[in-house]
């Protein structure tokens, strides 16, 4: 693809990258005014879904850049499902966007880590010497 072809078509996903953006920010706080930072994690959306075509692959990319970058701006866990769900077994065959029970599993298990590390980290706080 040209390089002029590629702006293009950068410069028409930015109106939905932008509306995406302003949504995102919306939830993010309703879901922050309604329970504690170290309460709450944010998943990216998933992409090895077998038959999701490079260009659907790629503007998730965009679209979970900005998840990740605003849960970071509101110091918010992120479970990277891109990372946990990195296995075709992750997939259910029933509905390629959802789950398999394998999927799930460590989905569930990511989570439990995300909470266990916040909770081991407010620990060492709390009885870790002054500095």
């Amino acid at each position: 693809m040209p390089a002029k072809a590629l702006g293009l078509a950068f410069q028409e996903m930015q109106p939905v990258l932008d509306t995406f953006r302003r949504n995102y920010i919306k939830v993010l706080e309703v879901a922050l005014n309604r329970f504690e930072v170290g309460n709450l994690r944010v998943c990216t959306v998933y992409n090895g879904i077998l038959d999701l075509p490079t260009i659907a692959r790629t503007a998730l990319g965009l679209f979970n850049n900005i998840i990740s970058e605003k849960a970071g701006l509101k110091d918010t866990g992120v479970i990277d499902l891109r990372v946990v769900c990195a296995d075709s077994e992750c997939y259910s065959d029933i509905s390629s966007i959802g789950p398999s029970n394998h999927g799930a599993k460590h989905i569930v298990c990511a989570a439990q880590r995300a909470f266990s590390l916040a909770f081991a980290c407010l620990i060492a706080e709390l009885v870790a010497p002054a500095w």
